[in-house]
């Protein structure tokens, strides 16, 4: 390329794994698989056992708690959001976690290693305004298509037994299918004892509740198909959906 006489060198394309490694969202539902892959293969990758010490070892005397935070260290995790999410005290305090990760001020969740990739990005506004009435989220998906392959959209994430109540009368009368377990149920391939492990390992002083919450799973079975789960997840929020 020729720019005033002078010869410019284009900048080359950043690779998927560069984009992975640099934080960038995913700009598409297939390098959202690719990036989802990276995850498995690092970030939940089971860590050696002393990868996790004993957090009430680090904590020692109750005014070193701050400084004990900000040494901790969690595979795949910076120091700065493993202290944002050791700090949470009750399952409230995730759902702000959340919501502050969805607005970017943090980094990763103890399930995903990066930033919301494109295709949460207009979802945001319902998460947002499901994680303030008790609904944690842990991942969801928009529905999509893409070189001849569709997907269907769903949610998960943990919910009181009142909650999740609430959440199955939103879905009443809809396509929508809602699975929930407690761990008092044997769920077979549920991913709620792995999800709940990593949540529970970055959120010592919310372990207890994790485990004890109920684990949701809302899909639409309609691929490609966005305009029932959403809006019944706006009601059950009681916020009108945009």
């Amino acid at each position: 390329m020729i720019l005033g006489g002078s010869p410019v060198s284009p900048v080359p394309a950043m690779t998927i794994r560069e984009r992975y490694l640099a934080g960038l969202p995913a700009r598409d539902h297939e390098e959202r698989e690719r990036y989802d892959e990276y995850d498995a293969a690092s970030f939940r990758a089971p860590a050696p056992e002393d990868a996790y010490p004993d957090f009430a070892v680090l904590l020692g005397p109750a005014g070193d708690r701050d400084a004990a935070l900000e040494r901790r260290d969690l595979p795949g995790m910076s120091r700065k959001d493993a202290a944002r999410w050791a700090a949470a005290n009750n399952m409230n305090d995730l759902g702000k976690l959340v919501i502050a990760w969805m607005a970017g001020e943090i980094t990763q969740t103890p399930g995903h290693c990066g930033p919301p990739c494109a295709e949460t990005i207009p979802l945001i506004p319902v998460l947002t305004a499901i994680n303030r009435v008790g609904f944690v989220t842990e991942s969801s998906q928009r529905a999509g298509a893409r070189r001849g392959r569709t997907w269907n959209t769903w949610v998960c994430g943990w919910a009181s037994a009142a909650t999740a109540t609430r959440l199955r009368e939103a879905a009443a009368g809809t396509p929508l299918e809602m699975d929930a377990c407690s761990r008092a149920d044997r769920c077979g391939d549920c991913p709620r004892e792995k999800c709940t492990s990593f949540w529970a390992d970055a959120c010592p002083d919310v372990a207890e509740d994790l485990r004890g919450a109920w684990w949701v799973y809302v899909e639409d079975p309609e691929p490609g198909r966005n305009d029932v789960l959403w809006p019944a997840l706006a009601r059950f929020a009681d916020r009108e959906w945009l």
